[in-house]
């Protein structure tokens, strides 16, 4: 997607309401590192049943390459209040100077998956918090 090659994403879970929604990033640059790389940020998105986004996170790409590199989770932002139960996974690259979503290309989507301009990386289960005593 932009300048990057996504190469692997997996949630560490539990994920939970409330906390923070962390994941696991492959991702490579594909060319040098672009001059206004502060501008870029990665966007994570839980979509519930009805299409709409009930979450909005993310994280700045250099972050993300950083994590990636390392081995680190990468922190997408803590999910607010969000009902127990199953939600999409959206995944881009957007450009927080100009607002430009990035097309996504890959050679396993299709047509339609690119002008989404994001990778819906699977669903997830939300747990409610636990209750305590």
């Amino acid at each position: 997607m932009g300048p990057v090659d996504l190469t692997g994403v997996s949630l560490v879970g539990p994920v939970v309401s409330g906390a923070p929604l962390m994941m696991y990033l492959g991702a490579e640059l594909r060319q040098r590192v672009p001059k206004r790389i502060h501008e870029y940020a990665l966007f994570t998105h839980l979509v519930d049943e009805q299409g709409r986004v009930v979450f909005a996170g993310g994280s700045r790409l250099l972050r993300g390459l950083v994590a990636a590199e390392l081995g680190f989770p990468l922190n997408c932002g803590t999910l607010g209040a969000l009902a127990g139960g199953k939600y999409r996974v959206h995944l881009g690259l957007w450009n927080t100077r100009t607002e430009k979503r990035y097309s996504v290309s890959s050679e396993s989507l299709t047509d339609l998956e690119r002008r989404d301009r994001y990778i819906d990386i699977g669903s997830v289960q939300v747990r409610e918090p636990p209750v305590l005593p």
